[in-house]
């Protein structure tokens, strides 16, 4: 079974390559550290079982990578393996294509079996993220429930600084849509700027 693993920080995928070599025999595992190594990777060694994927690499958005995986043919089964443990990150990652999403603050037993399930073609939602929506209590619940997946999909784009522009080209949409789509979310959240409403989605849990 061969593993791609893309990310940018070294340390942290060969971390990744030896706990996948010491836990199950004929594991071959490649590194890249952006898509255009991973795309050269897959000329050579072909398409892999599975691919590790880094949501933030440096200078790209690891959703944007998801679709540029599929525009080239690419179907191999992806699961997020990310420093956030962000719900709606985990609802726009299995949105955009992926079959998983792990936080890299889990336990190596939680990666393994992510990776176990994603390779049987099954996905594997995140447990951190199912915990922290159902945590969410009292005033809280009204504001989650009036937040479409639409607007989870802005709101974390939000939070991670992105422009109106930029979250349109992200989520193919107008710019226009995105205007109302955060008039809505600022409304539903009681508050008044991109800020304040990146701060009021974490406490909610939304984030």
């Amino acid at each position: 079974m061969k593993i791609l693993i893309i990310d940018d920080h070294i340390l942290f995928a060969e971390g990744m390559r030896f706990l996948l070599s010491s836990c199950k025999e004929g594991i071959e595992t490649l590194y890249a550290e952006n898509f255009e190594v991973a795309s050269g990777v897959i000329s050579q060694k072909g398409p892999p079982d599975l691919i590790l994927l880094d949501l933030n690499l440096a200078g790209v958005n690891g959703f944007t990578l998801i679709k540029e995986f599929r525009n080239i043919n690419i179907w191999t089964p992806i699961l997020i393996v990310s420093a956030t443990d962000s719900p709606s990150a985990a609802k726009v990652a299995i949105q955009k294509g992926a079959s998983g999403f792990v936080s890299k603050a889990s336990e190596s037993s939680v990666l393994l079996s992510a990776i176990k399930t994603v390779i049987k073609g099954e996905y594997f939602p995140p447990q951190e993220a199912n915990q922290m929506v159902v945590s969410a209590e009292g005033e809280y619940d009204d504001k989650i429930a009036s937040i479409t997946t639409r607007q989870h999909e802005i709101l974390y784009l939000l939070s991670q600084g992105m422009l109106n522009k930029q979250i349109a080209n992200e989520l193919s949409i107008s710019a226009n849509t995105v205007k109302a789509h955060l008039h809505h979310i600022f409304r539903e959240l009681n508050v008044h700027n991109r800020t304040a409403a990146v701060q009021s989605a974490h406490k909610c849990g939304l984030l």
